[in-house]
């Protein structure tokens, strides 16, 4: 066993000057001392630069790299080169953590042997109440993760809230310049792993008050994410034991589908959004026509895709008013 581990901890930076310092606080703060903070200053061109060098000037366990703006898939990759710990830990620079969470995570993994911790998370602008603080810490297999997807399928593909074995985290790429890239990169590496755990608490704060990419409305970049998650759930098929464990991802998958399918129906677009629109309906057509009777994909069949797109965004709209429960 490895006396005092230590964890790298990789933070791609891209223009986060407003959110940047509170997150490298809560790194600074952590109980566990042992750590290696990795800025990747992703060609910022506000105040970023300059907080994460003043940050590293003061702390020796903080590293900045600078590089020109290429995507945090670009920053990740580097970040993963540059690591010299035993484990690995990805934070969003709007983000930030409780002081507890990689001492948790790391004494889970080490007591354990896992490949990958995890913990629950929060958003900003959820009550800090809601945390929950007195669950024991538990192993789940592979399949058992996978079927968390029927219910917190964005919770399997984040990496942020995870510690990963550093051979493991380093074994595999974030594909260059694709959203969604998270939920490749997860499912790869699940495809190596053996052991998981869960730590179950909410230890990770997401920031859902800071409109990024991801976390914005649909655009081109998310249609480039199209494909990604294509992949994503073929290899997240291969992996699945068992049935129940295939339908959890099969539902999550259907379900994901029918809300791009009626995005880019919403528009013409350019012939780009057409092919993808086609590709869409091809993949629920190929892997869901005859075991999934979802009346939305029965209506993607048969209704011209404007008329479906209108009856989606009316239909999600009644949901958000509480009207009813679902479609």
């Amino acid at each position: 066993m490895i006396r005092d581990p230590k964890v790298s901890i990789i933070i791609p930076v891209y223009n986060s000057e407003k959110y940047l310092p509170n997150c490298i606080d809560s790194l600074l703060v952590q109980t566990y001392k042992n750590l290696e903070i990795i800025l990747i200053n992703d060609g910022s061109t506000d105040g970023s630069a300059a907080i994460c060098d003043n940050y590293a000037k003061n702390d020796h366990r903080v590293f900045v790299l600078h590089k020109s703006n290429e995507g945090s898939s670009s920053a990740r990759n580097a970040g993963l080169k540059f690591a010299t710990g035993d484990f690995i830990g990805f934070v969003d620079s709007d983000d930030f953590i409780l002081d507890c969470m990689y001492f948790k995570l790391l004494n889970h993994v080490i007591t354990n042997k896992l490949d990958i911790a995890f913990c629950n998370f929060t958003s900003a602008s959820s009550s800090f109440s809601e945390i929950i603080t007195d669950e024991t810490p538990r192993v789940i297999s592979i399949d058992k993760y996978l079927q968390r997807m029927e219910f917190h399928p964005h919770g399997v593909f984040n990496v942020w809230n995870k510690l990963i074995k550093s051979d493991l985290a380093k074994s595999t790429e974030f594909i260059h310049g694709k959203i969604h890239q998270d939920a490749l990169y997860m499912s790869e590496i699940l495809q190596k792993s053996n052991r998981i755990g869960q730590v179950p608490e909410s230890l990770y704060i997401y920031n859902d008050l800071n409109k990024s990419v991801t976390r914005s409305k649909f655009n081109n970049k998310k249609l480039e994410g199209i494909e990604v998650v294509i992949r994503a759930h073929s290899n997240l098929l291969k992996i699945s034991k068992s049935e129940r464990t295939k339908n959890a991802v099969k539902k999550w998958y259907s379900q994901w589908l029918i809300g791009r399918y009626a995005l880019l129906s919403r528009k013409r677009g350019s012939m780009k959004w057409r092919n993808l629109r086609s590709l869409v309906k091809s993949e629920l057509e190929d892997n869901y026509k005859i075991n999934n009777r979802d009346l939305r994909i029965e209506l993607i069949q048969y209704l011209p895709s404007r008329i479906f797109g209108l009856v989606y965004t009316g239909y999600m709209k009644i949901i958000r008013k509480g009207k009813v429960q679902s479609i």
